[in-house]
């Protein structure tokens, strides 16, 4: 069986698994697998809520490393404390989440997004370095997110 459709029946499986199966999700979004810049130290996922009601979602950053096997990465608020999900971010409100990329050995990862669909609800990921440059190729803005339900 080939490592793509590995990863496939691995992503089948995950769907009866997913964290969030709550009413109000609606989309579920991904970056893809993207291949981690040799400087590239963590992925950043910023979340803008410009809507008039607070809106819970979910991230998971998945560490494709292994090519059929994907672990699950810690994703922290800020950069120390650990992200407790679903996420609850009030109206006019900008959460940024942090997962360490470099200390952890990943060379491909994926970011994953659970939420309502709420077009006022804008998630953008980056990589970046460890000084907070973005880099190349590892900027994935929310029209960019391939929708996978």
């Amino acid at each position: 069986m080939s490592n793509y459709h590995k990863a496939k029946k691995y992503y089948a499986a995950q769907q009866s698994n997913l964290c969030c199966k709550q009413d109000s999700i609606t989309k579920i979004l991904s970056t893809g697998v993207l291949s981690r810049n040799r400087y590239t130290y963590s992925s950043i996922v910023n979340v803008v809520n410009l809507s008039e009601i607070a809106e819970n979602f979910t991230i998971e950053v998945w560490d494709w490393s292994s090519y059929d096997t994907p672990t699950k990465l810690s994703v922290k608020i800020g950069q120390e404390n650990p992200a407790i999900f679903p996420y609850t971010l009030n109206p006019n409100n900008l959460a940024v989440f942090f997962t360490f990329l470099l200390p952890e050995g990943v060379r491909f990862y994926e970011v994953r997004i659970y939420y309502s669909g709420n077009k006022r609800v804008i998630f953008n990921s980056y990589g970046r370095t460890e000084s907070s440059e973005s880099q190349d190729g590892e900027t994935v803005l929310q029209h960019e997110f391939k929708e996978l339900n």
